[in-house]
């Protein structure tokens, strides 16, 4: 048996609840090893929050908060974001000011620890804190550079796409600099390893896959029916805001040519305000914000549609509404690491015509929605 280690992990938000890959990650690890290790826990996060708090307080030793900056003046923070004098991204420029570095070196002076696991990419600013002294594990499980390239290909706004190129640009110095500080990086796809090795060959870069609890995120007994078609996720993270938009400006509108009455559910916390203001009054989309019970609302659609366009890392959204049993109807990008063929296992759409199209064939086929998620779902769990 291995002996028990002394683990300090440092994490941008909450571990809990687990609602993106980042948080995720770092609470199955406390969940699932705090009985045979000791965890001590740093957090940086905008507030102290005890509901998300106490349900982790169980598996640490310690635990302490740092206010994540909140720039004060948008306009100068926006500046320093283009500024070519700052190399760095600006999520790196939000984390660097939070305090963590004052309470990382706290407990390395107090403290041995066998391992630092640093659960975001940004956090690898303290890379250099840590290693070599300290095991070091850094999880950024993609690479914002890669996640950056490919927005500037599909976004249609010159600004954001200039905005784009620049931060890719610092993304990669940033992770060619910071990454190589880690006896381990860890990715959850295979391209994202080969793009990291590509961008500094000194990058220890594994591939971890997401995985899914497939007896919590499993097929009710008994569906309510809210929506006809549902798609969830953060809406605040990148590639799902601008796929909610997408849903409710131009997929939305052709599906009510068919289905004049057609209800489209966005399942997911930190709706932007774009979103709730291009929403409000449009009696065919809702948007829920947070919810309690994801699987009752992901399953109270009839179908699943994802058409994220852009991104990196795997689509733990598309791994949940599977082992489900969602019939699915997604861009290929979205399916790379996922051993599902179009046709038996979900519906693969590549463009936005072909995404309505295959969504209104499952609307009107219950018998192939039933086929697509019972197959689904037999994928899930093997």
């Amino acid at each position: 048996m291995r002996d028990p280690m002394k683990i300090l992990l440092i994490c941008r938000g909450y571990p809990y609840p687990p609602l993106d890959g980042y948080s995720l990650f770092t609470y199955n690890i406390l969940r699932h090893l705090a009985n045979e290790h000791s965890f001590d826990l740093l957090c940086a996060a905008e507030a102290e929050d005890s509901q998300r708090l106490e349900p982790i307080r169980p598996f640490v030793s310690f635990l302490k908060v740092t206010r994540l900056h909140i720039p004060k003046n948008p306009v100068k923070a926006l500046s320093a974001a283009w500024s070519r004098r700052n190399l760095l991204p600006s999520d790196v420029n939000r984390i660097r000011r939070s305090g963590l570095r004052e309470g990382i070196e706290e407990r390395l002076q107090t403290t041995r620890y066998d391992l630092v696991y640093l659960n975001s990419p940004e956090l690898a600013w303290y890379a250099p804190l840590v290693f070599p002294d300290n095991a070091t594990v850094i999880a950024p499980l993609d690479s914002r550079s890669r996640q950056l390239k490919e927005l500037r290909n599909t976004v249609e706004n010159p600004l954001l796409r200039l905005w784009s190129i620049e931060q890719q640009n610092k993304s990669r110095y940033f992770e060619s600099r910071y990454l190589q500080f880690a006896d381990a990086c860890v990715v959850v796809s295979r391209k994202d390893q080969e793009h990291l090795k590509k961008v500094n060959p000194n990058i220890k870069a594994e591939v971890v896959p997401v995985g899914v609890d497939t007896g919590v995120y499993s097929p009710p007994k008994k569906r309510t029916s809210r929506y006809d078609v549902v798609f969830s996720g953060n809406l605040d993270y990148d590639p799902n805001h601008h796929a909610a938009l997408l849903l409710t400006k131009k997929v939305i509108p052709e599906l009510k040519k068919e289905f004049p009455h057609i209800r489209l559910g966005l399942v997911g916390k930190d709706p932007r305000k774009e979103l709730l203001d291009e929403t409000q009054g449009n009696g065919n989309v809702v948007v829920t914000g947070f919810v309690e019970d994801i699987v009752e609302y992901i399953s109270s659609g009839q179908v699943f549609v994802c058409p994220v366009e852009y991104g990196t890392g795997m689509r733990v959204k598309i791994l949940e509404a599977m082992s489900i049993g969602m019939p699915i109807v997604t861009h290929p990008k979205n399916i790379e690491d996922v051993p599902a063929k179009h046709g038996e296992h979900l519906m693969v759409a590549e463009s936005l015509n072909q995404l309505v199209a295959e969504t209104v064939v499952l609307l009107k086929d219950k018998s192939l929605r039933d086929k697509l998620g019972r197959a689904a779902r037999e994928l899930a769990v093997r």
